[in-house]
């Protein structure tokens, strides 16, 4: 890969993050709406970007339980490792 063909898919990429960052800023939760009451119901999410995790999380807590990973794998065995106690 040339220099130039990695400067030009760096600029690409910083382009859709920079795209991305103005969509969720325009992102009005409070007209987001449910078709029920879920908020007995848990969710797991992952994501690996802290502030994207934070924030996801942050909306998705008003309608449901969540419980955050930092990847899948941590997902996965959270079960066998709290004997199935996910919120002690």
């Amino acid at each position: 890969m040339t220099k130039a063909t990695k400067e030009k898919a760096l600029i690409t990429a910083e382009i859709e993050v920079s795209d991305a960052e103005t969509t969720i800023a325009k992102t009005e939760v409070s007209k987001i709406k449910t078709s029920g009451d879920y908020s007995d119901k848990l969710i797991f999410y992952v994501e690996d970007v802290l502030d994207m995790r934070l924030y996801v999380s942050k909306v998705l807590s008003k309608f449901f339980k969540v419980k955050t990973f930092t990847n899948g794998r941590e997902c996965l065995w959270m079960p066998w490792k709290t004997n199935g106690q996910i919120w002690s």
